[in-house]
């Protein structure tokens, strides 16, 4: 007979060996600490800083598309470490952590608790599949925010008491999943049905309790959402966020979509395959069978719909990703949430011995198998010159160890050849701006290298501190007035200093293009030159090396 996991003796026993797992986790996610910024992840940071230090509202005085929530996950890094770089990936690790307990949690029946050290196992999976298969470039992203605040709003809906007010509660992160990436709309169906077979689990009166709870919960997610926009409103940027992230954004998927055709989406189904996705998939399926059959011998409705949840977040998932059109790697960054749940799931089951032994046993190995066969390999579109996670704990050990220099580790993120980004010459160029500038300059750095900005510690007078959708018009509505407004910053708040390219000769990126500003070139990196403003009380670079 299996010992009561609420005795005192089993608690101790589970917190040690929760702890010891999460430990684990977390080793398994310290190496992302070391990571460079991305594109992307330099985006984010900038603009939480911004917003941060300097009031400056994201949509109204810096350009980007995404929804607000990451720009505050940096702004809180930010507000916590300073201006580190490894800031928001800490919170990050920590997220992961919490996603792996929240499913633990989510997995066992209503009101038990899960098994001794499957919530820190549950984790240290969570922290494989989200590292294992997303490298430096394709996490750090909105995804793990997003799918971590779903399952924490169906884990509030169920497990919260007095009903009512956890149904707000579970509406109310379920905004912040939607603050943080729209498409996780898609989940919303999932969660309610949480709530719903809750209702019909606990005798009369079940249509009703429904209803209530589908109306508090909705207006947790409106309190939410309504308070986001209310914020922006008030601080007079409300428009500006309406037409990019609306206007724009429809002009943005529509025309700068990556599949044209239904052959387009199947073969962007084929290259997600080729990961161990299918592998989780059929595992999370043998697990819920498996664990309906035991819940259908006790006629558990309850019991049923957590056998099948995986599966469905799985589905939601996958419709999430297909509505972006654009099926990039991070966004499966939304599967998780799915194997988060079938790892708790089969974590608990096994261990209350509710698996039959071959169906149970297998489906588990197979799992196992599937990811130690393929963690190995993973890497993004095969376009990175090391071998994925692995690769990247023993650089990480390396670094550690001083065994590897920071140059030489930066140099295993020069993907010169793949994305065309290349960080050893993203922190040349950051830190020569930090040595060779002021504090009060300011700086406009070209094209989409916003990194450098972070890396240089400075900020650019205009919104457009990226300058992508002024080059692509297939990706903005109305290019040419933002190319104007672009350029009247730098007639009327001229930064500083410019990063422009030297590899195009016409437009806002290039060289010639500041030069009839008032601009002269003071310093070459390569396909880059740096270029001071020619006023009088602009100062000299500090050094020319």
């Amino acid at each position: 007979m299996l010992s009561d996991p609420s005795a005192p003796g089993a608690l101790r026993r589970g917190c040690r060996a929760d702890a010891a797992f999460t430990l684990l986790a977390i080793a398994a996610g310290m190496p992302s600490l070391l990571y460079p910024l991305g594109r992307d992840q330099g985006l984010f940071f900038y603009i939480g800083r911004e917003w941060l230090q300097r009031g400056r509202m994201p949509y109204l005085d810096t350009f980007d598309i995404k929804t607000p929530g990451i720009y505050g996950v940096h702004a809180a890094a930010i507000a916590l470490f300073g201006e580190e770089l490894w800031g928001a990936r800490l919170l990050e690790l920590l997220c992961a952590i919490v996603l792996g307990w929240l499913a633990a949690t989510l997995a066992v029946p209503v009101d038990t608790r899960p098994r001794p050290g499957a919530r820190g196992a549950t984790a240290f999976v969570v922290m494989l599949l989200h590292y294992g298969f997303f490298d430096f470039w394709n996490s750090g992203q909105c995804e793990i925010w997003c799918v971590t605040a779903v399952i924490a709003s169906a884990v509030a809906g169920t497990r919260l008491r007095p009903r009512p007010w956890a149904h707000v509660a579970s509406g109310a992160l379920f905004g912040v999943a939607l603050v943080f990436k729209t498409p996780a709309a898609t989940f919303a169906p999932v969660v309610l049905a949480y709530l719903g077979v809750q209702a019909f689990s606990g005798g009369g009166e079940r249509w009703r309790r429904s209803v209530v709870a589908g109306a508090t919960w909705t207006a947790g997610v409106a309190g939410v959402v309504g308070a986001v926009i209310a914020y922006f409103a008030a601080r007079g940027a409300l428009a500006a966020m309406y037409e990019l992230l609306v206007v724009n954004m429809r002009s943005y998927v529509l025309q700068g979509r990556w599949v044209h055709s239904v052959g387009d989406v199947v073969r962007s189904y084929v290259h997600a395959a080729s990961y161990p996705w299918p592998y989780l998939v059929a595992g999370a399926w043998v697990t819920a069978t498996c664990v309906a059959q035991a819940a259908k011998r006790r006629a558990d409705i309850e019991g049923a719909w957590r056998a099948l949840a995986p599966p469905a977040f799985l589905l939601a998932a996958v419709v999430a990703v297909t509505m972006q059109l654009k099926f990039a790697w991070y966004h499966w960054g939304l599967v998780v949430g799915a194997g988060a749940l079938c790892a708790g799931a089969a974590i608990d089951a096994i261990a209350r011995k509710e698996l039959r032994p071959r169906a149970g046993w297998w489906s588990s190995a197979a799992v196992a198998g599937a990811c130690a066969v393929m963690l190995p390999m993973s890497r993004d579109a095969g376009t990175t010159p090391q071998l994925g996670y692995l690769a990247s704990v023993r650089d990480a050990a390396l670094r550690a160890s001083g065994r590897l220099s920071p140059e030489e580790y930066l140099k295993k993120f020069d993907y010169s050849t793949g994305y065309a980004f290349s960080a050893p010459f993203s922190y040349e160029i950051g830190n020569w701006l930090r040595a060779n500038t002021a504090p009060e300059d300011t700086v406009a750095v070209r094209s989409m290298e916003p990194q450098i900005y972070a890396v240089a510690r400075r900020h650019h007078t205009g919104r457009f501190f990226w300058t992508t959708f002024l080059e692509y018009g297939q990706w903005a509505y109305r290019m040419q007035d933002w190319v104007e407004e672009d350029r009247r910053v730098f007639i009327d708040t001229p930064p500083t200093f410019v990063v422009a390219g030297a590899y195009l000769h016409q437009g806002p990126i290039s060289v010639e293009y500041f030069v009839p500003l008032g601009y002269v070139p003071v310093k070459s990196f390569g396909g880059w030159v740096v270029l001071r403003h020619a006023r009088a009380d602009a100062p000299e670079p500090r050094s020319s090396n």
